[in-house]
């Protein structure tokens, strides 16, 4: 959640795709960047289309209430168990 709150300047608790995206590729590419195997880009945006598919209006989700579908994508799941098929850098 921490991510997300870094981009929720007005504390609505609230967040947009586009964000979302940034603060899962900084991940991404941090892992990496270490050594860690990544997710590929089309993983990321994939995760992000399914997690705002539920919104009311497309452009804004509640994190709090969305964590738990970020959590079980199976996107972020290969990303938090090391299993990526991408490296960069």
């Amino acid at each position: 959640l921490f991510g997300c709150e870094m981009f929720d300047v007005n504390d609505a608790g609230t967040i947009k795709k586009h964000e979302l995206a940034l603060i899962v590729n900084a991940m991404n590419n941090v892992a990496s960047w270490f050594g860690d195997p990544a997710v590929t880009p089309e993983e990321v945006d994939a995760l992000c289309e399914n997690v705002f598919l539920e919104s009311k209006d497309g452009v804004v989700v509640n994190y709090g209430e969305v964590v738990h579908q970020i959590v079980e994508d199976p996107a972020f799941r290969t990303f938090l168990a090391g299993q990526g098929s991408v490296h960069y850098g």
